[in-house]
């Protein structure tokens, strides 16, 4: 896949920004793979001569992830659970009950796992549709239709088209998913996919 994102023209920067996002949903486990399989040829990456071409409107915006947390600080300040759940209304009309619950029962877990998120696209490498779109192939191949929900909404609110939506359900039927996946993806984004404009 790295080979496959150079060849596409992929920066090191670019593919270091995957990485952040890969290693918050994959873990130490999941990225000694990583390590194994990718460490030697990322230390001799350099940039390709052609840039990755990107669907128009879709561009690098850091600003766009921050939600006004002290990360500074461990635990959530005065007013901070406010700020974050603004920024949820703000881009997908709702705070998700998993954000919900650990701003209930962990909330150091869900300070830290938001960091990770804010700071992935920080060097502005990749546009910011990327990260919805990756989500909604990620969710495909679990099966989670709440995940492939809040990463579609977060697409939309981001610029991205219906097509670039069905693109990502598709993309992920051929992974892991299956056609059999679009039962989800159905259950998850067919009423929304249906009054998108």
């Amino acid at each position: 896949e790295v080979r496959a994102s150079h060849s596409a023209g992929a920066s090191k920067v670019q593919v270091n920004e995957i990485f952040a996002l890969a290693f918050m949903h994959s873990g130490p486990s999941g990225f000694r793979e990583v390590y194994d399989q990718a460490f030697d040829y990322m230390e001799s990456y350099s940039d390709p001569q052609t840039e990755m071409k990107w669907p128009d409107g879709w561009e690098p915006d850091p600003d766009a992830f921050r939600s006004g947390l002290d990360f500074d600080n461990v635990d959530f300040g005065a007013g901070e659970v406010e700020l974050l759940e603004a920024w949820y209304a703000d881009t997908i009309g709702y705070t998700p009950q998993s954000v919900q619950f650990l701003i209930k029962q962990n909330p150091r877990f869900m300070k830290a796992h938001r960091a990770k998120f804010e700071a992935a696209l920080k060097t502005g490498g990749l546009p910011k549709q990327i990260v919805p779109y990756i989500l909604i192939h990620y969710n495909m191949n679990r099966g989670f239709r709440e995940g492939i929900r809040e990463a579609a909404l977060l697409g939309k609110a981001w610029g991205m088209s219906k097509g670039h939506i069905v693109d990502a359900v598709t993309l992920g039927t051929g992974y892991m998913a299956g056609i059999d996946g679009v039962y989800i993806a159905q259950e998850a984004i067919g009423d929304l996919l249906d009054r998108w404009e």
